[in-house]
């Protein structure tokens, strides 16, 4: 039988974007937010190194229209929000109060050191009622989200009836365009439809031109189905790949 090339591939050692962070730019100020959500309740502290890991901070709200702008990201984000008996507990952002603060209002400030001087706590807060509630996050009312603020402890709200609720999220606030989150691929996959009773030869090569190519792993007999077989990145040079049908 006619040897056939059916597919031939250039591949390089790819970066790619995260496609699931998702940030924003406020015209307010220029700055960029980015709503993370985790898998699990995060502690104040732990978000807050994590944005700084990321290259930013725990966003610091300073007015009204950025609040509004903020809280426009995660409004309907259910994956920032976690349900609580004294209503939606939301994302932390960058606000903490001080060692020795007067409680419960003493002492509030932003991790940038900008001035305090805008608030939006909802009614009531901040209450110190858990005991040490030292750090900010958004907060809803019943079942409702809000725009509003509340005073928590750092790992969170306090146990009610005996189940454990704390916060699933938290706000990054960059002064500038971030740079973007690179993932690097382990394996390159060679895709195709192998039709049925086709025996296939994936090969590849350092050269596209050279007329010497290297068999990668065995042959793979078809079934009408798209078929893959994965070659690892790890070389130091770029790889070309084809498809041969065997004999």
């Amino acid at each position: 039988m006619k040897n056939h090339t059916s597919t031939i591939a250039s591949i390089l050692l790819s970066l790619a974007l995260n496609s699931n962070a998702q940030i924003y730019q406020w015209s307010g100020n220029g700055h960029y937010y980015e709503p993370v959500a985790t898998t699990t309740n995060i502690s104040w502290i732990a978000a807050s190194n994590a944005a700084v890991a990321a290259g930013g901070y725990l966003a610091t709200i300073t007015s009204s229209d950025e609040n509004d702008f903020v809280y426009s990201l995660i409004v309907t984000n259910d994956e920032v929000w976690q349900t609580n008996p004294g209503g939606p507990l939301g994302p932390w952002i960058g606000g903490f109060q001080t060692n020795g603060s007067s409680e419960p209002a003493g002492g509030w400030t932003w991790v940038t050191g900008e001035p305090f001087s805008y608030s939006n706590w909802r009614n009531g807060e901040p209450n110190n009622s858990g005991g040490d509630e030292n750090y900010l996050e958004f907060i809803g009312n019943g079942s409702v989200k809000t725009a509003q603020w509340n005073d928590l402890p750092n790992d969170g709200p306090p146990i009610y009836n005996g189940y454990i609720y704390g916060v699933n999220g938290y706000i990054i606030e960059f002064d500038s365009a971030p740079p973007p989150i690179v993932s690097i691929f382990t394996a390159v996959e060679i895709n195709w439809l192998a039709l049925t009773n086709v025996s296939y030869q994936v090969q590849w090569s350092s050269d596209l031109g050279s007329t010497n190519w290297t068999n990668l792993g065995a042959s793979v007999q078809g079934a009408s189905t798209n078929t893959s077989v994965f070659d690892s990145t790890r070389y130091s040079s770029k790889r070309f790949y084809r498809v041969e049908v065997s004999p």
